[in-house]
């Protein structure tokens, strides 16, 4: 009751607190949130165990009031009280770009015009991309990229067509992915890792031969794909940014063909 008579009142919106202040949290105030020092974290800990004397629910009780309070620090006001409503608010239901045909056989074709500094990027967002569009039913089935591969280099001639190659795997449908940037760090000198990967995508029918989505563009762009920075002196640790690009672009990818929720407060992925 104190804190909720604490909030009423560093609120300027007094009665009106819902319309004015339940729009979300600033992103600043979102970082700091998430960058609470861990001694905090210890500090509540020590509190919970110093009131050992009491019931687990008084325990636990207790220790989510001091985690709370502390988290309050960082906020005030209308914010403090959008970010509670949002915590306990349930996730936004976000629907499909455009639904794809059900139960088709998707080939995913990914290709760059571009080399790459890491070949097998191509490898596992395929691998990746076939998992999310399997597991959420967006495809019925999907033709693993060895089974591309083969096809394609029994081919005499270089520049068959991605159709071609579609009908000659028995695929209904081709999700193409040009990947247009790629990189794991922005030097090869400094050992802070920072992966991005921006594509763009379109889907063909193969019986048809002719592009179903998008209608109104060549391409659908895919907004960059970036993780934080991380700090790792070993080579080869450029190998597991990779792949943690191809699984969060894989899901960015997969999510624009089925309905799927998102939270109120912090990232999508």
């Amino acid at each position: 009751m104190r804190i909720h008579r604490f909030l009423i009142g560093r609120c300027a919106c007094g009665a009106g607190i819902l319309p004015a202040c339940a729009q979300g949290v600033s992103p600043s105030s979102e970082s700091s949130l998430r960058g609470r020092p861990e001694p905090q974290r210890q500090d509540a800990d020590k509190m919970s165990a110093a009131h050992a004397g009491g019931t687990p629910a008084t325990r636990l009780a207790r220790f989510l009031i001091v985690l709370g309070l502390a988290s309050l620090t960082t906020l005030s006001g209308c914010t403090a009280f959008a970010y509670i409503v949002a915590q306990f608010a349930p996730p936004r239901k976000v629907k499909a770009i455009t639904e794809l045909p059900k139960d088709k056989t998707i080939l995913v074709y990914v290709e760059s015009e571009q080399p790459l500094s890491y070949e097998p990027i191509k490898d596992m967002l395929t691998d990746e991309l076939n998992k999310e569009l399997l597991i959420n039913k967006v495809a019925g089935a999907a033709i693993p990229r060895e089974r591309l591969l083969e096809v394609a280099a029994n081919f005499a001639d270089a520049s068959v067509s991605k159709q071609e190659i579609g009908r000659k795997l028995h695929a209904d449908l081709i999700l193409s992915v040009e990947i247009e940037s790629f990189s794991v760090r922005e030097s090869d000198d400094t050992p802070l890792w920072a992966g991005k990967m921006k594509v763009s995508l379109k889907v063909i029918d193969v019986g048809n031969v002719k592009k179903l989505w998008p209608l109104d563009q060549t391409e659908y762009p895919v907004p960059l794909i970036e993780l934080p920075e991380a700090e790792d002196s070993t080579a080869t640790y450029g190998n597991i940014v990779a792949r943690a690009l191809a699984i969060k672009t894989a899901r960015r990818i997969a999510k624009l063909f089925y309905e799927h929720e998102i939270p109120n407060v912090g990232p999508e992925d």
